[in-house]
């Protein structure tokens, strides 16, 4: 028997100039402006604004999420076309691979990553985890010399860390980009999403 599974489509616009976030749902009459106040509780940032601003903040910055610390330790194999990167996390007497990164092992010049998983901390016996996520990603594109962004990525949240439990999966795909001159730069005006659009300000 197939499951019927409902699909819907919602647009938003986001804005963050390092200071204030802002944020707007298509087709809503109210919109939400985050100033530095209530972006320093660190639980307010994570639950209400990160989930929805790292979306694309991280696909422009570090869409991969590889880390950068020099104390992480990776290893490396290769098979079928990719090479798999695995970082190991250490502590309390524990020891296991936190993230799993694939790539495609014919592209040297800009290596594509074709998948990521996450997971962690380890609890129980039977290597069971808490946190699981997985992403893809595919439609490579050269936005400039040496930046090939993936344009379309799907995301899955594991939300009981189980492979065959309940999940959120989102998916997204970039329709365009281009890098903006400095002229175009200073021409955004600052929260014009929507006119006539009422925001509610939270400090």
């Amino acid at each position: 028997m197939r499951r019927l599974v409902p699909k819907s489509v919602r647009r938003d616009s986001q804005l963050f100039d390092g200071v204030t976030y802002v944020y707007h749902t298509e087709g809503s009459p109210e919109g939400g402006a985050f100033l530095p106040e209530y972006l320093g509780d660190g639980s307010i940032l994570h639950s209400a604004i990160q989930s929805n601003l790292m979306s694309f903040f991280g696909w422009l910055r570090n869409p991969f999420q590889i880390s950068r610390f020099a104390s992480h330790r990776y290893t490396a194999t290769e098979g079928e076309g990719v090479v798999t990167l695995r970082k190991v996390w250490e502590g309390s007497g524990v020891s296991y691979v936190d993230r799993t990164i694939v790539i495609d092992a014919g592209t040297s010049s800009y290596p594509r990553v074709l998948s990521t998983e996450i997971l962690g901390p380890l609890i129980g016996p039977d290597g069971e985890t808490e946190i699981r996520e997985t992403t893809s990603f595919a439609d490579f594109r050269e936005v400039a010399p040496g930046v090939m962004p993936p344009f379309e990525i799907d995301h899955t949240v594991y939300t009981d860390g189980r492979c065959d439990g309940p999940r959120v999966r989102r998916h997204y795909r970039i329709q365009e980009a281009r890098l903006l001159s400095d002229e175009e730069i200073e021409a955004i005006p600052f929260g014009a999403l929507e006119p006539g659009t009422i925001w509610t300000i939270w400090r």
